[in-house]
């Protein structure tokens, strides 16, 4: 994997499609798998964590992307029960037996489909500003009101309207992306709830963190900006 923050690699999965990744910390640490929330990908330990905590922790992070983020592509891993097979297939590629997992937001799914999958390989699993599954007939409601209507429309898989919608919304955020990284980082904040704003505002007091953050945002729709949407009608479906 190489010895420098934030290598980016990627592997071909057995039966078509690929994989990408990067490494943060030490090499030869206790491995933990990261899965990332919307917007993000496999960069996302590079902002999350201040240079050096995760090799003063002997921590080897390994930032993954997500079906249909980055550098992965993975028609038979798209849906949160195939997703452990890629994980297994990128474990065995880098050599490692038992590892931990650590996911936020939208990858929380992805990290407990594992659970009964990968069996004891999976040392641990930790669950940050996780989104849980969504029951039959669950209203549920963002705090933000075109959140809101996202959900809505996937709740209803209206893919043809949520589609255009999320491909508007991301385009917007590239957009905004292009000025000054402590402003941008600034209003993402903003937009937070008090709680989140502050450990936010926490996260990103690094220099080096808010060009981080806009990194993994232009990185994450690599293969377009639709694919919040496919997050969504995931997480909505049964």
């Amino acid at each position: 994997m190489g010895g420098e923050d934030g290598d980016q690699l990627v592997i071909e999965l057995p039966g078509g499609g690929s994989v990408g990744y990067a490494g943060f910390g030490d090499p030869d640490g206790v491995p933990c798998f990261a899965f990332h929330g919307t917007s993000s990908l496999r960069l996302m330990p590079g902002w999350m964590f201040p240079p050096g905590l995760l090799t003063a922790a002997g921590v080897r992070m390994i930032g993954v992307d997500r079906p249909g983020y980055g550098l992965s592509r993975a028609p038979r891993a798209a849906g949160f029960a195939d997703w452990p097979r890629a994980v297994g297939a990128l474990a065995d590629h880098l050599g490692l037996g038992r590892f931990a997992v650590l996911a936020r937001s939208l990858g929380s799914a992805y990290a407990l489909a594992g659970g009964p999958a990968l069996g004891d390989r999976l040392a641990v699993i930790v669950i940050a500003s996780g989104m849980g599954p969504l029951r039959p007939g669950e209203r549920f409601r963002s705090g933000h009101r075109a959140d809101h209507l996202y959900w809505r429309l996937a709740r209803r898989q209206a893919g043809w309207l949520l589609n255009p919608l999320c491909a508007l919304s991301g385009t917007m955020v590239l957009r905004s992306a292009r000025g000054d990284p402590q402003r941008f980082a600034q209003g993402m904040a903003r937009r937070l709830p008090d709680a989140d704003r502050l450990t936010t505002q926490r996260m990103l007091a690094r220099p080096s963190a808010p060009p981080a953050v806009i990194a993994d945002l232009r990185e994450s729709y690599r293969q377009g900006t639709t694919v919040m949407a496919a997050d969504l009608l995931r997480y909505s479906r049964p």
